[in-house]
């Protein structure tokens, strides 16, 4: 590995803050780890820290408030931590000033159950409350983000002339007006991206360096969402050469410089059995085998279980699941979509073993399993296979999953396991070792999952299974009925076995309805989910997982080094 100070940089933020290597996307993930920073550099010693790990945690601060400016914990460390140094005076004043104007309001938990029942009406008071100077900036942050969830330019615009006049305002405005923008953009759409390059150059304009690092990063989202490749490869590697240290940056730029081989070929001449199961979703599974018909899947065959589905008519779709799926298979080659029908519903696990169990399926080297709620792009089989053969000692391989609207937030991408003092406890009467880390959960950026990387775990919406592994290590534990943590703990079986997972974030799956942890608000979906993270937690014996978790993290940690080692090579330091 090329010994630079890029290098060496990156490997004392590793040391100094463990989870770095995974990423810093996600407003949660970039506060932990501004928190981690900030008490490093308060501990350390005069001169102790080598001057690009003090400036990298200072600019990993700065870049995170940029991201959100409305964020009352980042406004208080950029105050803190910038107070004092002229050439941050601009983005120390308007931190403070966001700051004296976002405090929580005593209201707020009203407003919050109107908002879950009625988001326009919530929208409306939301923008008579910003005029309040006290909480403007609170007011105008929940505006903000009930606008991306319900999609409303003239609300929007209300809500930022709504805004008092204060030093900075008007440049606020101004940069969440082009978020919104940034995070309203479908793929492909040509004439929406020229307005939004021409929003971020104005903003480059008029706010300098205020908010240089993001209106970077948007024009580089901006470039991916267009698959303008070389502008953004252009913008990413200008932006690694002064952040070389940043995680996301050197996963996403090797991306772009190396991009993983498809297996067209191979794919084509040894498909995947493809396999779904379905209760009483006729309306959502139709649309997901239309896009997957319409999709790379080549001569791949078919497999759907109706999972013991009622026979009346479903009310969103007036047929059945079976009259469904009998016009599908007519709409279909010869012999490629097969149905079977259980009677009664035996969960997710063993719907999964009962399709792995077909001997039509036994024949094929992998299966891949699709949720019955997803849209699937033309083109995903191939570079999820690519990704999968890669190693043959892959037992998993997934990608990342969306939600299905804009601004396409990320439900879940790779799946690790962190150390039980880094983790948030769920019971306060048992030892806990499963706390799981969801890389990017909840981020709006394609720069933040584009990787391709060993990982622990990825999502079941859509992942490929190595038959040999199912063979060697067994099928999923019907104990996990009916859904919720089978497929981690299947995952965390076969590590153990010394076979790997890969997460390929070239594959983008919309998901039309929330993950199952994101439907967790009923009292019995929690108390499943609750009752099934215990059945997890005394599965295995005391720290019996450990050696697998920090093999995960440390794999994780070499992927990242060898990436920025090849960036290195590639690109000579300034």
């Amino acid at each position: 590995m090329m010994n630079d100070h890029r290098t060496d940089t990156l490997l004392r933020l590793c040391e100094t803050m463990p989870l770095w290597q995974l990423g810093v996307e996600g407003l949660n993930i970039r506060l932990m780890h501004a928190e981690q920073g900030l008490r490093t550099l308060t501990a350390a010693a005069p001169d102790a820290l080598p001057v690009t790990v003090s400036g990298a945690v200072a600019a990993h601060i700065l870049w995170s408030w940029q991201k959100h400016p409305l964020d009352r914990r980042l406004c208080g460390y950029v105050t803190a931590l910038f107070a004092g140094h002229p050439s941050h005076d601009r983005t120390v004043a308007l931190a403070h000033a966001v700051l004296q104007r976002s405090a929580v309001p005593p209201e707020y938990e009203a407003w919050r159950a109107l908002a879950d029942a009625d988001p326009q009406s919530a929208m409306r008071r939301c923008i008579n409350h910003i005029a309040d100077e006290k909480h403007a900036c609170f007011w105008l942050g929940q505006a903000f983000e009930l606008c991306l969830a319900q999609p409303h330019d003239g609300l929007w615009e209300k809500a930022a002339q709504a805004l008092p006049v204060f030093a900075g305002a008007d440049i606020l405005a101004a940069r969440l007006q082009a978020e919104y923008r940034v995070c309203m953009l479908e793929q492909n759409h040509a004439e929406h991206a020229d307005k939004v390059r021409s929003l971020l150059r104005r903003l480059e304009k008029e706010a300098g360096p205020l908010f240089g690092l993001w209106v970077a990063e948007m024009q580089v989202e901006t470039a991916l969402k267009c698959a303008d490749t070389r502008a953004a490869h252009s913008v990413l590697q200008a932006l690694w050469r002064q952040h070389p240290w940043h995680p996301s940056l050197t996963q996403g730029l090797y991306s772009l410089m190396h991009p993983a081989p498809l297996q067209h070929r191979t794919v084509r001449d040894n498909p995947p059995a493809i396999l779904l199961y379905s209760w009483n979703k006729p309306g959502l599974l139709r649309r997901t085998l239309q896009t997957l018909r319409d999709s790379d899947m080549g001569n791949a065959p078919v497999f759907v279980l109706d999972n013991g589905s009622d026979r009346r008519p479903a009310a969103e779709t007036a047929e059945d699941m079976q009259t469904m799926l009998e016009t599908m298979r007519a709409q279909w080659p010869a012999q490629q979509l097969h149905t079977l029908r259980l009677p009664v519903n035996i969960g997710a696990p063993a719907a999964r073993n009962w399709l792995l169990s077909l001997p039509q399926v036994r024949r094929h080297q992998w299966a891949v399993f699709l949720d019955d709620d997803i849209l699937l792009p033309p083109q995903w089989l191939v570079p999820l296979m690519s990704a999968a053969l890669e190693n043959p000692r892959t037992a998993t391989a997934g990608c990342t999953v969306l939600d299905h609207t804009p601004p396409y937030a990320v439900q879940c991408a790779d799946f690790f396991l962190i150390p039980p003092d880094m983790g948030t406890r769920s019971f306060s009467d048992i030892e806990e070792q499963m706390h799981v880390y969801c890389n990017a959960a909840g981020s709006r950026s394609v720069l933040a999952g584009m990787h391709t990387r060993p990982c622990l775990s990825v999502s079941g919406c859509c992942h490929a299974l190595n038959m040999g592994a199912v063979e060697e290590c067994g099928p999923f534990d019907i104990r996990f009925s009916p859904t919720q943590f089978d497929d981690l703990e299947r995952d965390i079986r076969c590590a153990q076995a010394g076979f790997a997972t890969v997460y390929t974030g070239s594959v983008r799956i919309p998901h039309m309805q929330h993950s199952s942890m994101r439907q967790a608000g009923a009292p019995a979906k929690l108390g499943h989910i609750m009752g099934n993270k215990i059945k997890l937690e005394h599965l295995y014996p005391a720290g019996s997982v450990q050696a697998v978790r920090e093999q995960a993290l440390e794999t994780a940690r070499s992927d990242l080094l060898r990436k920025h080692s090849t960036l290195c090579r590639d690109i000579p330091a300034t």
